[in-house]
């Protein structure tokens, strides 16, 4: 009777364990189906030795140059930067649209499918949204202001500051609850203004991952830094203060927090006409791997 027990309750067992099994071999082929639709990382830095300051601006397009940081104080850090001259011919902002008409509500995509669809030679995570898919396609809200060729199609939820582009080749960083100018003809929302006039107005913030933008003293330049972050001995990521006094080692007068964590990302087209993933995002699942995002900017322009 006993050892009769004990057998069904093996068969118990081992009948949950095969089903188990089942459902485990069934999300791996979902997976597999599902995967392609993230892309994967075409292109990751082959760093040099750690710098102490960051490297020279190198055009990579008309208009656009790029430069690298590789630190390890105060702890290991990745970093680009790019400087855009807003006023060079041929460069022209580009903003992920609204799905349909619905108003603040757009289509999660990764960056380099943003990039490769619009044509363009650079596209950049910007401002928060909501919930947050592990695959392209979901719909997401944003949360921030958001202005595409002049109409606006979100507006901030939380008392968040702003980017914004005008048509004559000018850039503004507008605080919330400032009414916004006319004649507006791109803007993305992002966190809040870090650097007031060369002076550091960001909180001491825990470590991450950054995605910030800012303008030079004159006017002319739209900085953007990207900074990698959760990957220990990698890059770990810098707080809000430490990113702000990045951009103005960078030559920034005012910057603005975007964004960070994992959503962090920064693709420009190659050679090849495809994409190259500079950064090294910090997907929750591999570490390299694309999020598909809903706040994203690029910009068009000509080739050297």
């Amino acid at each position: 009777m006993r050892f009769s027990y004990r057998l069904r309750l093996f068969s118990f067992r081992t009948d949950w364990a095969i089903i188990a099994f089942v459902i485990f071999c069934a999300c791996l082929i979902l997976f597999s189906v599902l995967a392609p639709n993230i892309p994967r990382p075409r292109f990751l830095d082959d760093w040099a030795a750690p710098q102490p300051k960051w490297s020279a601006w190198k055009p990579i397009f008309q208009g656009i140059e790029l430069c690298k940081g590789n630190f390890i104080s105060p702890r290991p850090l990745k970093a680009y930067a790019l400087r855009i001259d807003l006023t060079h011919p041929g460069i022209t902002p580009v903003l992920h649209a609204p799905m349909h008409s619905t108003r603040s509500q757009v289509q999660s995509i990764c960056a380099s499918d943003f990039l490769i669809e619009q044509n363009l030679q650079v596209a950049i995570s910007t401002g928060s949204f909501v919930p947050f898919p592990l695959f392209s396609g979901v719909p997401v809200q944003l949360v921030n202001l958001a202005i595409a060729d002049g109409k606006m199609f979100a507006t901030p939820t939380f008392n968040l500051d702003a980017l914004i582009l005008f048509p004559e080749g000018k850039a503004q960083l507008l605080h919330h609850g400032t009414p916004l100018p006319p004649k507006v003809q791109n803007a993305v929302g992002g966190m809040w203004i870090t650097l007031n006039k060369y002076i550091n107005v960001a909180e001491d913030l825990e470590q991450d991952a950054a995605s910030v933008c800012g303008i030079s003293g004159n006017g002319r330049f739209l900085l953007w830094l990207i900074v990698d972050g959760r990957q220990s001995d990698y890059s770990e990521g810098v707080t809000v203060r430490e990113s702000a006094e990045m951009m103005r080692e960078l030559g920034a007068s005012d910057a603005l927090n975007m964004d960070g964590g994992s959503v962090v990302t920064l693709v420009i087209e190659n050679e090849r006409k495809s994409f190259s993933l500079l950064n090294k995002p910090c997907h929750p699942i591999i570490h390299g791997l694309q999020r598909p995002i809903g706040g994203l900017m690029g910009f068009r322009a000509r080739p050297l």
